[in-house]
């Protein structure tokens, strides 16, 4: 009966396999296989009892299922004989005679057998089958229950009904010390007789007396039975004494009743689990619960749990058990589950009360944080008397749960009394219980910090109270009072500048850059801010390590407010810079109000920089007349400093064109005839930009007018040459002063308006009587300069007062005309002045439109070199007399300078074109110059085509030839230019080596093709050497270089041997043959069809 027990407590009937399914059902009794009583195993397949009960003989024959003998010897089938492969290889272990005969028989068709084989089927052949005494006394002691024979324990029940055991049966299944307490009365009133024990059991049901002797009696267990009464039963045992039949039945009771676990009667059944102490059950309804735990929570099912099921559950379930049984309004749990000892959860680490309280949520908060969030001070107070650590890090990870309360936002309105009181009592409820009052943040920042800057007011005098200080440090390294002024925390200055003391802070502390707090206040622009720390008397003097002090500060920000609050507090209203500027002439660059409530204060008017600026002049540069005013009237002197562009106080006045300034500084005596860099005075200034009433303000205080800039320009020019009519009226209106006078850059006032081309400036000189015809040094007329620059309306102006249009200037001679065909000049200007020319009948002069300048140019050369409109100006010359034949003092006619004029503009488009060429650029078109139309021109009028330069003896033909302008070569050529003319140099156009641009001739065919006439012979005094082959003619030579022959189709003197052919000339009319030269041979040949 120990063993069957003992077996029997070895399956646990409500292990967890049991909790996984509820339809699996205990062993039944028969199932049970006790040990093999001698040690060794039965094998796999167990021994068979004999037909009469008992174990079979050793060494007699094993009867298998079908009831054939089975001889141990004899050879395995073939199934077992796959088997046999197994055991012979050592993969299988040998654990009976049928298994080593297989192993033998393969060894034995192989190798031989293995000796280790046949001693492993000895051991076999030696097996004793499995004992049945288990399963005789179970049924045995059945049959005792139910005859009740031998007993000698009798339980009477409440009905009357009686049931029998036996001691000795009890005794050795429940222990002795049951018998015992049977006998004592421990279960119930007991008493002998007749040997018998009497028991009287009246709370017992006859049904659950029976079941429960059953099961001691014969481990019988029916699942029929009222698995509740049976625990109740079984409840009524001391449950300190052991008793393993009794715990059996309960744990098979247990799981009875899990079986029938719903989510319906979960929490009915964890209760009643509870109330009948069944341990099992009530975990596996926790399981149930966590498994279904939202559900339960939404349904209001783990509120009505009891405190220790609630705990177990909020165990078994979250990681922060605390915190959930919190949120869920279960205080008591959890002051049960820091007060109790509770079950260990299987799979949760182990649940003391110091790690449950340091155990944090999903949101990083530990109990006491939540509690204090939640504002349930009793719960928190709670948590702290079980142990809480008051300075715990909060959820933030970087400040304790003090900083976190200090920190809450304080609201407006009905509720924020009350959430203040609510931060006041927690804050003083961790205090109470140890919380660290100077605990640093990770900002470094104190509770009392934290609470200043939250306007907890009332936190931060509780933290005073017990003894906290301001810890802060800003990131230049200041502290609390820097803080609060550079974010224009006025409540925190307030409040802080009391107390400065007990928190540990001086009113004039620096930081890393050596500002206090009244720096960072001032440089907030708020007054509010600076106002507290004035009346706490912070220190004025200070200075940051730029040297600023905080007067500069509030003069530099032009903040007028701050500024008058400095000055009343003492600040020192002359102090320096760090640059040395005064104070005084830094408002006087920013702000008159404060530059005036300097002055009020008493500040040095006249304290300079290092570079001797004064606030007077910082005034003047800025134009503010009102300050200048108020300096000038307290003593301020007017300066002769000059700044960069060498400007005085009275040249700033000037430009800034500010009439009342410069009075005031006249009337303080300021220099009047200092000149800038550029050499302007102020009386100059004043006429440039037009300032009338200033320049007579000057001129009256006696400004000198007739200084000059560096430009040698007078204040009459500049009036004039800017246009400002009025203040030039005011300077000629004063004395000595000649409207036709020479100014130092050597011309008239008229010279200059005509040059400007201003008519209006024009007309108002002459209505101030100016000389129309006024003369400067070189004898130009203002007609000369309206001409030479092109206006037209100026021009006419002019000649419309008498303007003389055929005077010579002295320089080159040139009239208006030579002047109007210059460079600049236009053709509606020669037009008029032809015009004007002819009614005057050109006074009488012989040469008409042919004037002549000092070199004998003509208007026509004039405006051949350099007109760039002589397409329309040729026809207007050529129409009033022009003559293109005549010469000027070089010998040149107006041919010679289209060839050379031509020729320029060959070359530079030879230069564009080269340049393009080697960047990859495009190349840009140039406006073509007509000359071949200027050319045609003059051809109606009989130019000189054959006039030579006087130096050197040039054509316009060679001009054009040897500067590669072919197509005017070739032009000149057909209108009759002669080819064979030699220059100085003994040589004629056709001895160009210039590139055609034709396919197939030359530059000199080209030339001699176009040859349309017989030319004239070229003089024989001209030419000294054959123009062929440039032998010299000398008769001691030889015969062929004595005489000098002429070709008949150039006209060229050349050789004998250079002119040896004889040919007919067509083109001339000629059907003879003539002596050509070899050159125009080849030509006429080539052209022969």
């Amino acid at each position: 009966i120990a063993h069957t027990s003992e077996a029997s407590m070895s399956m646990n009937p409500f292990g967890s396999p049991l909790l996984e399914g509820a339809d699996d059902e205990p062993p039944p009794m028969h199932a049970v296989q006790p040990s093999n009583p001698f040690g060794t195993s039965n094998g796999s397949e167990g021994s068979k009892d004999t037909p009469d009960g008992g174990p079979p003989a050793v060494g007699m024959l094993c009867i298998d299922d079908s009831g054939s003998s089975a001889n141990p010897f004899d050879a395995p089938t073939a199934d077992a004989e796959d088997e046999g492969r197994e055991l012979a290889a050592g993969r299988v272990e040998v654990t009976s005679v049928k298994d080593a005969d297989a192993a033998v028989h393969v060894q034995s068709r192989t190798n031989g057998p293995d000796a280790s084989l046949w001693n492993a089927k000895r051991q076999a052949l030696l097996a004793v089958d499995a004992s049945t005494f288990a399963s005789d006394a179970a049924c045995g002691l059945s049959r005792l229950l139910q005859t009740s024979r031998h007993s000698d324990v009798c339980f009477e029940l409440a009905d009357g009904a009686r049931l029998h055991a036996h001691r000795v049966v009890l005794e050795a299944r429940c222990g002795e010390e049951l018998v015992r307490t049977l006998e004592a009365g421990g279960f119930g009133k007991a008493f002998q007789e007749a040997g018998m024990l009497h028991v009287s059991m009246s709370a017992v049901s006859q049904g659950c007396l029976a079941a429960l002797l059953a099961y001691v009696y014969a481990d019988r267990f029916d699942t029929q039975s009222a698995s509740r009464d049976l625990l109740e039963v079984c409840n009524a045992f001391d449950p300190e004494i052991s008793i393993a039949p009794i715990r059996q039945l309960r744990q098979l009771c247990e799981r009875e009743l899990a079986q029938g676990v719903r989510f319906g009667n979960v929490v009915e059944m964890a209760h009643a689990a509870e109330k009948l102490r069944a341990t099992q059950l009530a975990r596996y309804c926790v399981a149930f619960m966590c498994e279904h735990f939202d559900a339960l929570s939404a349904s209001g099912d783990v509120a009505a749990l009891h405190t220790s099921l609630a705990a177990q559950l909020f165990l078994a379930w979250s990681r922060s058990p605390l915190q959930d049984a919190l949120l869920r309004c279960r205080l008591d749990v959890v002051e049960h589950m820091l007060v109790s000892a509770l079950p260990p959860v299987e799979g949760q680490p182990a649940h003391e009360p110091a790690r449950l309280l340091r155990a944090r949520d999903e949101a990083g908060r530990t109990v006491l944080e939540l509690a204090l969030a939640l504002g349930d001070e009793s719960s928190a107070a709670l948590l702290l008397q079980h142990g809480a650590p008051a300075g715990e890090a909060s959820s933030a990870g970087d400040e304790t749960l003090l900083h976190s309360i200090c920190a809450q936002p304080r609201d407006s309105g009905a509720e924020a009394a009350a959430k203040e009181a609510s931060a006041l009592s927690q804050a003083e409820l961790l205090l109470a219980h140890g919380a660290p009052v100077n605990a640093r943040n990770g900002r470094a920042e104190s509770p009392l910090d934290v609470a200043l800057f939250a306007s907890a007011h009332t936190l931060a005098a509780l933290l005073l109270r017990h003894g906290a200080i301001s810890t802060m440090s800003t990131e230049d390294g200041g502290g609390l009072l820097h803080a609060a002024a550079a974010g224009q925390r006025v409540d925190v200055l307030t409040t802080a500048l009391p107390m400065l003391d007990r928190m540990g802070l001086a009113l004039d502390a620096a930081d890393a850059k050596q500002r206090t707090a009244l720096h960072l206040a001032v440089a907030s622009g708020q007054a509010a801010v600076v106002t507290p720390l004035l009346r706490a008397r912070a220190s004025t003097a200070v200075r940051s390590s730029d040297g600023q002090s905080v007067l500069q500060l509030a003069v530099e920000a032009a903040d007028l407010q701050i500024t008058a609050m400095l000055l009343q507090v003492g600040a020192n209203k002359d102090e320096l810079t760090a640059d040395d500027t005064p104070l005084l002439v830094v408002a006087a660059e920013r702000s008159v109000a404060i530059a005036l409530a300097l002055v009020q204060a008493g500040a040095q008017l006249n304290a300079a920089d290092q570079a001797g600026r004064t606030a007077l002049e910082a005034a003047v540069t800025r134009g503010e007349v009102e300050l200048c005013e108020v300096l000038l009237t307290r003593g301020a002197k007017p300066t002769l400093r000059k700044d960069n562009a060498g400007n005085t106080q009275l040249h700033a006045a000037v430009t800034l064109k500010s009439e009342r300034l410069v009075r005031l500084l006249v009337k303080h005596k300021a220099e009047l005839s200092d000149q800038n860099r550029r050499g302007a005075t102020p009386l100059l200034l004043a006429a440039e930009s037009g300032q009338a009433a200033v320049a007579e303000l000057l001129l009256q205080a006696g400004a000198g007018l007739h200084l000059c800039d560096s430009s040698n320009r007078s204040a009459l020019e500049l009036a004039l040459e800017n246009g400002h009519l009025n203040t030039l009226g005011v300077l000629l209106a004063q004395p000595n002063v000649d409207v036709n006078g020479i100014t130092r850059r050597g011309s008239a006032l008229l010279h200059i308006a005509a040059g400007t081309g201003d008519e209006e400036k024009v007309k108002y000189l002459l209505a101030q009587q100016a000389l129309v015809d006024v003369l400067n040094p070189n004898a130009e007329t203002p007609l000369h300069w309206a001409c030479s620059l092109g206006h037209l309306n100026v021009v006419r102006c002019l000649m419309a007062h008498g303007a003389d249009a055929m005077l010579h200037e002295r320089v080159g001679g040139l009239t208006p005309l030579h002047a109007a065909c210059a460079a600049r000049g236009q053709p509606a200007v020669l037009a008029l002045l032809i015009q004007r020319c002819e009614l005057m009948q050109w006074n009488s002069q012989p040469h008409r439109c042919n004037l002549l300048d000092l070199n004998r140019n003509t208007p026509l050369h004039t405006c051949a070199k350099q007109a760039p409109h002589a397409a329309k100006m040729f026809p207007v010359l050529l129409e009033h007399g022009a003559n293109p034949t005549l010469q000027n003092s070089q010998g040149q006619t107006v041919l010679h300078l289209l060839a050379e004029r031509a020729v320029v503009a060959h070359q530079q488009r030879q230069a564009v074109s080269e340049k393009a060429a080697l960047d990859g650029s495009a190349e840009a078109a140039a406006a073509e110059f007509p000359f071949s139309r200027l050319v045609e021109m003059l051809a109606e009028h009989s130019p000189n085509l054959d006039a030579a330069e006087t130096e050197s003896g040039n054509t316009a033909l060679h001009i054009a030839a040897f500067g590669g302008c072919i197509e005017l070569a070739v032009q000149l050529a057909a209108m009759g230019a002669s080819v064979a003319l030699p220059n100085k140099d003994g040589f004629t156009p056709l001895d160009s080596m210039q590139p055609s641009g034709h396919h197939s001739r030359s530059l000199p065919e080209l030339l001699l093709s176009k040859i349309s006439k017989q030319p004239s012979w070229v003089p024989d005094r001209m030419v000294h050497a054959c123009q062929q082959c440039k032998l010299p003619f000398d008769p001691r030579r030889g015969p062929n270089m004595a005489r000098k022959h002429h070709c008949r189709h150039c006209g060229r003197c050349v050789c004998c041997v250079c002119s040896a052919k004889r040919m007919p000339i067509p083109k001339f009319g000629s059907s003879q043959d003539e002596r050509v030269c070899l050159l125009c041979e080849r030509m006429l040949t080539n052209s022969t069809p």
